[in-house]
């Protein structure tokens, strides 16, 4: 079967979507509920939307962050960092000035390199110490400014680099076809696995059925808990992202009076599983890729 198919279809329709579910009994007010960020459309849809949901039904004091983008709604980026991936790019290493007033959301991207079993592709060309690795999972930003993600080679092959804005890789897929895979348990593939799981930030994305992007970060997650809450969210197929207190991040940005400004995703204190990083992040050159999410430019 053609696994790209979906990520083609037509744009969503619901205005809001349904209630992402709990896994911890009762829920908190509001868990799973959606909340509208960023302007809305001409038509009155929004591009992100996004809630927060306990990580599992054990550690029900901490909270992850959760995201839905549209890319049919919103612009979409995948911005390189000065160290990760390294090397001269078109895009600079941060959100710009130009892009600050449209700026909704940005969120952490993968692994080193050295780490992350795959490489970088943009500007027509791979990284230099970087190449695309068969088999790895890959978050793709396609030309006409949708996402795919998928297994390079399977979902997504080189014959499609014609199409294709940028590339990340990170180790291999941990949903496909909709469901947990198998080898979630196994290993040390998605990094380490501390006893105090507080300090286990891990963060994901996927893929819906009809091409809208999710992301989930935060703390007390272990490998097999971020799977699910992809698949609790409605990712057909899904990637881990970076992991650790430091570089999980997922901030959220207005435009005031006095210019450009971000907020944490997760705004407890970093001691009682708040995020590390400053909500201003990305604002100014960073050393790791990250994920961008702009209001459509009216031009």
């Amino acid at each position: 079967p053609d696994r790209s198919a979906p990520e083609t279809a037509a744009p969503p329709k619901l205005a809001v979507p349904p209630p992402m579910p709990t896994r911890a009994v009762p829920p908190f007010a509001g868990e799973g509920t959606w909340s509208p960020a960023g302007p809305a459309t001409p038509s009155g849809s929004y591009g992100v939307y996004t809630t927060r949901i306990r990580p599992n039904a054990l550690k029900t004091s901490l909270v992850d962050f959760v995201a839905r983008i549209d890319p049919h709604l919103v612009d979409v980026r995948i911005v390189p960092g000065t160290k990760l991936p390294g090397g001269s790019w078109s895009h600079p290493p941060s959100i710009t000035a130009e892009e600050c007033p449209r700026a909704i959301l940005a969120l952490n991207g993968g692994f080193r390199f050295d780490q992350s079993e795959g490489g970088w592709y943009s500007d027509g060309h791979s990284a230099v110490d970087h190449p695309l690795v068969a088999g790895a999972a890959s978050l793709v930003l396609m030309k006409d400014g949708t996402i795919r993600l998928g297994e390079w080679g399977r979902d997504i092959r080189v014959s499609d680099l014609g199409l294709v804005a940028t590339v990340r890789q990170n180790l291999h897929l941990m949903v496909d076809n909709g469901a947990v895979v198998p080898t979630i348990d196994d290993g040390p593939t998605w990094g380490a696995r501390l006893k105090n799981s507080l300090f286990v930030w891990r963060s994901g994305y996927g893929i819906t059925a009809d091409g809208v992007l999710l992301y989930v970060g935060g703390p007390g997650l272990t490998p097999r808990d971020l799977a699910e809450r992809l698949v609790d969210a409605g990712a057909v197929r899904g990637m881990q992202g970076d992991i650790n207190q430091s570089w999980v991040t997922s901030n959220l940005y207005q435009t005031t009076a006095s210019g450009c400004h971000g907020t944490k995703g997760l705004d407890a204190t970093a001691a009682d599983g708040g995020q590390k990083s400053s909500g201003d992040r990305y604002l100014a050159s960073d050393t790791r890729d990250f994920i961008e999410v702009l209001a459509k430019s009216k031009g």
